[in-house]
């Protein structure tokens, strides 16, 4: 292996490691039915199980059961194309020829297709094992990233869904989970048990009209903060799905920084980043989600891989997607702690193999589009799950399946490969159904009260009431200072993009009705504000008819309404001149209009409903109010009106206090520099704990920060922002501890050899901060000063370590659950080192058993762990690389204790103060690693 190859390995090794154990224990207690299963079935049968595929209409036809009776396919993918979904007049495609209405019930519809489906599939696949009963269940798939049309499948009477980069511009996880329950909730209520999502690709480098640009469908521009978002959302799928709906989380290994649109273009799709940039920024979301056993909290069940090609990786070249090279996909999945999931069960699913990227590789290598010889290629490179979802794909199925039987029988890599693959899809639809019984795959579906609840629809509301976010003016202070509402008097213009064929996606090709009717805006505000606006003050024009005034072909009346507005409202989507010119209207008006109207007499508003990043300083100067909204969803629509009106319902609760999730640089303009704003805010006041208060010199003591660190743009720093705590005696000798923030707090053990006063400072990026009274050190030999009730973080956990019992604290229970949980999770760094950085190297621990001495690194320990911290550290070091059971561990650490009497909490408590100890005498890893509550086990 090549030096610098192995050098970026081992440093993702030390930052994403230490998370074998779930594999270890997945490995073992492996389902035995899904293993019996993958025996039993032939070779047609497995491989059938492998592909996805679309079925034709809203209904289950005798054509598409004859099919799936045929086939056994494994799943099939709900889609606009195949016309499987009812949403009505104002959402579906004129190909499809539904019937003209507008409120049909698409929850009964979807419920009704599913239910057919997995009937269907039953029926062709019934067996017996041992004796008992059993059929293979569908994978129901779906996209159902939010923001409606085109990434929403599901809309009518379902919940509307906002944007990623809207839940990512409250950056607050807790909403990233709200929404993934809504979705978890819904979509399992109706028998769909596969998303296709979350979207985890970070927008890095936003590009303003830029081909590849993926927009409002990423939380954001920060690695750190889309990992969080991604690992809360998957977790709220899981709460609320009940475990029924599969996360396959995309794009691997990262959309972020494409050169094309991989869906619409014919030219290779390439990302010029090298892997040490890629475990920086693009694989860091992803290894959130897999830094665990698949189906565990926050643990996606599967990665969908891209189309993209990384030439700069090795083993990947620039002509060959990663779906279809094992050379590049095997760089990828051999990282930690993508090759422990993937050993845990973990699933992988190609992207769309038909998309434009692999039509136009296909063309390249084949001279035409052979489904057969695609397929294999990427089940070959690591594919499970294949899907063949356009309607013309059918056709070619049966001769893909014969090919590849062919190859089953023929070579035993691809025999390996399918036999690998199969068992991975077993196991998970048995995982999602808890039992393979027929009964449990044809239960009833009860959506009726799951399905558009009040509760979800206020959640959305509240969520995209606090996404706002004020680009100009910066804040709600100064925009409620300088921009006044519109009074009933002021003539109001709203500039859609909507309802214009060269402005947004309703074009004559793709066959559907406008995102928006014209006029949504006005009747909209009509409607939320009687008697504050009346409809002959409101008025709209679209942007192409606005782009005729600039041009002078307009007629004049759209000119009269532009001349007369007091206010220009805009209505802002994505900028693609290329694909859609009147979307640079709003450019160019801002740029030249000022030559052509009074613009100082009237207020130029700009409501961002998509990403935001596209006016330059220049523009920006003739805009009055520019706020993101990041959605076109009507919640969005609503919350937008109520702060142009002044609604003061929009001013509570956090309301438009939302910041940019991602970079807004224009050429060598800087608005927003979103690596500066996720720093900690050197201007604030930190509150710290001390525990004991008065420690004892030469004796161990807690140093933890008791609020939140925030940031400049005011929330909390990321997980795993550095703090450095350092404590200056004073002979001067500073001792400095770093320590990673978990939800902005943060923790240190230190000691320190004197008595006297020292001087606490604690530093993190930009800052630097002192406390004012300096930590008074006692004399060894001298009573310590109790600490007081609610001590903190620190104080708890030696109480629970100490007592060695159950302590009733709700707090302390809280933070151990927390714990806990986490500890299946990568631990992240912040920002991966710089690539002429040296890579972090995985510390070595010794222990001399016969002078009970610990060394780190070459390093004694000191002062030495306690005796319970030792013998539990011992009996880890004598079993290396095993798994200890918890009730073994509490035998050795406490002899005299029967294992029943120490509670989860006091063990959780020794083996947090032990890895504390161990990071501050200098590991750089988490060498103890927890095994989903069985025990623990030592990685060196």
């Amino acid at each position: 292996m090549r030096p610098l190859l192995l050098a970026i390995l081992l440093s993702l090794a030390a930052l994403f490691g230490g998370h074998s154990a779930e594999a270890d224990a997945t490995r073992q207690d492996a389902p035995e039915l899904a293993e019996k299963l993958a025996r039993s079935l032939g070779p047609r049968e497995k491989i059938e199980q492998l592909f996805i595929a679309g079925v034709q209409g809203p209904e289950l036809n005798d054509e598409a059961r004859r099919f799936i009776a045929e086939h056994k396919i494994g799943g099939v993918y709900l889609a606009r194309e195949t016309c499987n979904v009812v949403n009505g007049t104002r959402h579906d495609p004129a190909h499809c020829g539904f019937p003209e209405e507008s409120d049909p019930d698409t929850p009964a519809q979807v419920a009704a297709l599913t239910q057919q489906l997995q009937q269907a599939s039953c029926d062709a696949t019934r067996g017996e094992i041992d004796g008992v009963p059993y059929c293979l269940p569908m994978f129901i798939t779906i996209d159902h990233e939010g923001d409606d049309r085109p990434a929403t499948r599901l809309i009518n009477r379902f919940t509307p869904i906002p944007s990623n980069m809207a839940v990512g511009a409250t950056f607050d996880p807790a909403q990233a989970e709200a929404i993934g329950c809504i979705v978890g909730q819904e979509l399992a209520a109706v028998g769909v048990n596969m998303l296709f999502g979350p979207d985890l690709d970070v927008l890095d480098s936003p590009r303003s009209g830029g081909p590849g640009d993926q927009g409002i469908r990423v939380f954001g521009g920060d690695a750190r903060w889309v990992g969080e978002m991604g690992e809360a959302y998957v977790r709220g799928i899981q709460r609320c799905g009940e475990g029924k709906l599969a996360a396959i989380a995309k794009h691997f290994p990262g959309h972020g920084r494409s050169t094309r649109w991989v869906d619409y273009e014919d030219i290779p799709v390439v990302v010029g980043k090298n892997l040490q940039v890629l475990a920086q920024v693009d694989l860091l979301p992803f290894a959130v989600v897999s830094g665990g056993e698949p189906g565990e909290e926050g643990i996606a069940d599967g990665i969908m891989n891209s189309h993209l090609s990384y030439p700069e990786v090795p083993g990947c070249e620039a002509g060959i997607p990663v779906t279809f090279s094992p050379a590049c996909m095997q760089t990828f999945f051999a990282l930690a702690p993508f090759s422990e999931w993937r050993e845990s069960g973990g699933i992988t699913v190609a992207d769309d193999l038909a998309s434009g990227a692999v039509q136009s590789y296909a063309q390249e290598k084949y001279g035409t589009f052979r489904q057969a010889d695609i397929a294999l290629e990427a089940l070959m490179a690591g594919n499970d799950l294949l899907p063949v979802i356009r309607p013309w794909q059918w056709s070619d199925l049966k001769a893909t399946v014969d090919y590849l039987v062919s190859r089953y029988e023929g070579d035993e890599k691809v025999k390996a490969r399918v036999d690998d693959a199969v068992l991975r899809v077993l196991r998970l639809k048995e995982r999602l159904y808890g039992s393979l019984d027929p009964t449990s795959v044809t239960a009833s579906l009860w959506y009726e009260d799951e399905v558009g609840r009040s509760e979800s629809a206020l959640q959305v509301n509240s969520l995209v009431e606090k996404a706002l976010t004020f680009i100009k003016p910066a804040t709600l202070d100064e925009a409620l200072a300088n921009v006044p509402a519109p009074t009933a008097a002021e003539q109001v213009l709203f500039v859609e993009c909507w309802d214009d064929a060269s402005c947004s996606t309703p074009t004559a090709e793709e066959g559907y009705p406008p995102l928006w009717p014209r006029g949504t805006l006005a009747r909209l505000a009509t409607e939320m504000f009687p008697g504050r606006v009346s409809e002959e003050r409101l008025g709209t024009i679209s942007f192409s008819e606005l782009g005729s005034v600039l041009t002078g072909s307009a007629d004049g009346e759209v000119r009269r309404m532009v001349e007369e507005a007091d206010w220009l409202v805009f209505a802002f989507l994505e900028r693609d001149p290329s694909r859609y010119p009147a979307s640079d209207v709003l450019k160019d008006f801002l740029g030249r209009g000022s030559s052509l109207f009074d613009l100082r007499s009237k207020k130029t508003v700009v409501f961002a409903y998509n990403s935001p990043y596209h006016l330059d300083a220049g523009e920006l100067r003739n805009v009055t109010l520019f706020v993101a909204a990041y959605s076109k969803i009507e919640p969005s629509l609503r919350a937008s009106l109520k702060l142009l009106f002044h609604d003061p319902t929009i001013f509570h609760d956090g309301g438009a206090g939302g910041r940019l999730p991602v970079d807004y640089i224009y050429g060598d303009y800087v608005l927003h520099d979103l690596s500066e704003m996720v720093k900690a805010d050197p201007a604030q006041s930190l509150e710290t704990a001390v525990e004991p208060p008065q420690p004892t010199a030469g004796h161990e003591f807690q140093v933890s920060l008791r609020k939140p660190l925030l940031a400049v743009n005011g929330h909390r720093v990321p997980d795993g922002t550095q703090v450095i705590f350092a404590l200056e005696p004073a002979d001067g000798a500073v001792q400095s501890v770093a320590a990673k923030t978990d939800d902005g707090l943060a923790a240190a053990r230190m000691t320190i050899s004197d008595a006297g006063p020292a001087k606490l400072s604690i530093r993190s990026e930009g800052l630097l901060w002192t406390r004012e009274e300096p930590v008074e050190v006692l004399a060894e030999g001298l009573p310590t000063e109790q600490p007081s009730e609610g001590g903190g973080v620190g104080a708890t956990l030696i109480a629970i370590a100490s007592l060695a019992g159950a302590v009733s604290v709700a707090g302390a229970f809280t933070l151990v659950l927390r714990r806990r949980r986490r500890a299946a999770q990568p631990v992240f760094a912040g920002p991966a080192p710089a690539a002429e950085s040296a890579p972090v190297a995985i510390p070595e621990l010794n222990l001399d058993t016969v002078n009970q001495r610990v060394f780190v690194s070459g390093k004694e320990m000191s002062p030495p762990l306690s005796r319970e911290q030792y013998a539990f550290l011992e009996y880890l070091y004598q079993n290396v690389g095993k798994l200890c059971l918890r009730d073994d561990i509490i035998n050795h650490v406490w002899p005299e204790v029967h294992a029943a009497g120490v509670s989860d909490e006091a063990l959780d408590a020794l083996v947090h103060r032990v890895r504390e100890r161990l990071r501050a005498a200098g590991a750089s890893n988490v060498l103890i690693v927890t095994v989903r509550g069985r025990g623990f086990r030592l990685d060196l």
